[in-house]
């Protein structure tokens, strides 16, 4: 399995396409769960890239291009957002999902493809998150 499908921007381009086409509120909340959700499903994935590909002197800036295009998104739409005071918010929505769509397209293209660390792969990883949650919330707890 690849470190980095596109289904993190999927993920989003769904998310906006059900905002596009919702009309019970919990579809339209599910879907702008979903497209919200793509911008930190992808980080980590990048992260793991930009580390093993990047020559170390030059990661700082990769990784900074990488957040600096999640902020221009969010700024890119609120622009957008302001057209759609005089057009259709699900207009809007709907040229978001097309540029996910594009944007998983270029991911597909571009992105190299890594396999996953063996040395990080043990037969206990799944519970051994269980229990830091667990033990997370139980800090919380007190």
């Amino acid at each position: 399995m690849d470190s980095l499908q596109p289904s993190p921007t999927i993920c989003g381009a769904l998310g906006a396409g059900i905002v596009t086409v919702a009309q019970p509120p919990w579809l339209l909340a599910l879907g702008v769960v979903l497209a919200g959700s793509a911008g930190g499903l992808v980080w980590a994935p990048y992260s793991d890239i930009v580390t093993g590909s990047v020559p170390v002197r030059q990661q700082p800036k990769a990784l900074a291009v990488i957040t600096t295009g999640t902020s221009g998104g969010l700024v890119l739409l609120g622009g957008l957002a302001i057209l759609a005071v005089v057009g259709s918010w699900r207009l809007i929505w709907a040229a978001i999902a097309a540029a996910a769509v594009a944007a998983a397209l270029v991911n597909l293209r571009l992105v190299p493809r890594t396999g996953p660390d063996p040395r990080l792969i043990t037969r206990d990883s799944a519970s051994s998150l269980f229990r830091a949650v667990g033990t997370a919330a139980r800090i919380g707890d007190i």
